[in-house]
């Protein structure tokens, strides 16, 4: 068995007087996780107005009947942007997004939108390894809808029927361009929310923190002195030796 040891002596912690105050500080990428599914589609209305500084228009969709849209872009052409906001405890997997795209695709090749430039996920705690590898591959992840869809779909796109994946429904997926299909980091989305009015109230802000304490040096090294320079009658300075 090995031998008990001292308990060592914990390092000091630098804090600023806000943080004695308030606690330490929670970085927003960490916090976002901590969010309630109210406070994340609080922060994620917050977030949408910081990207009106790229698009035309940004509006917020949301509830049972988005259609698979959450909040849709618009730039100045025609083309517009979809981000679906979901929101778990986890990251996400394939089997979270499956009803998404479905009821999407159903309501694009219904004519009730056009198809987006790009169709992005967006989760506090991003996606899984798993649907990272999907949404790289296009291919695969048009495939993998189409096995999975009896499961995930035919029973969630509408509340009054079954929606097979069959006709001119399979004909519109086979030929949808899935390389839309991504999902945006946390990182990136608390960068856009930071040029938002709510990103201090929400977030903090204050005086940030110390830094670490340096320690005095244990040797100084020699310093040769040079003489002090004196002026001299003449106006040019002159050395003056020491005796």
């Amino acid at each position: 068995m090995a031998a008990l040891q001292p308990l060592p002596t914990p390092n000091l912690v630098s804090v600023t007087p806000e943080q004695l105050a308030a606690g330490p500080t929670i970085p927003a990428i960490e916090r976002i996780k901590l969010f309630s599914s109210q406070q994340w589609e609080e922060f994620i209305t917050e977030w949408g107005h910081g990207l009106r500084g790229v698009y035309v228009r940004v509006e917020r969709q949301g509830g049972p009947d988005d259609m698979g849209r959450d909040v849709v872009a618009s730039l100045p052409s025609s083309e517009w942007d979809n981000f679906q906001c979901k929101h778990y405890n986890h990251p996400l997997q394939p089997s979270d997004i499956w009803s998404d795209i479905g009821k999407f695709l159903y309501h694009c090749q219904k004519g009730q939108f056009t198809y987006p430039r790009r169709y992005s996920f967006a989760a506090p705690q991003y996606v899984g390894t798993t649907l990272a590898r999907l949404l790289k591959d296009p291919n695969k992840l048009k495939a993998d809808l189409k096995a999975n869809w009896a499961k995930y779909c035919a029973g969630t796109i509408t509340t009054t029927h079954t929606i097979h994946l069959t006709g001119g429904l399979l004909s519109y997926i086979e030929a949808a361009d899935f390389s839309i299909f991504g999902a945006l980091t946390p990182l990136s989305i608390i960068e856009d929310h930071r040029k938002t009015p709510w990103h201090t109230a929400r977030f903090g802000g204050g005086l940030p923190e110390r830094p670490p304490i340096l320690q005095p040096p244990t040797a100084i090294d020699s310093i040769e002195l040079k003489p002090p320079l004196a002026v001299g009658t003449s106006g040019h300075a002159v050395a003056c030796e020491r005796g």
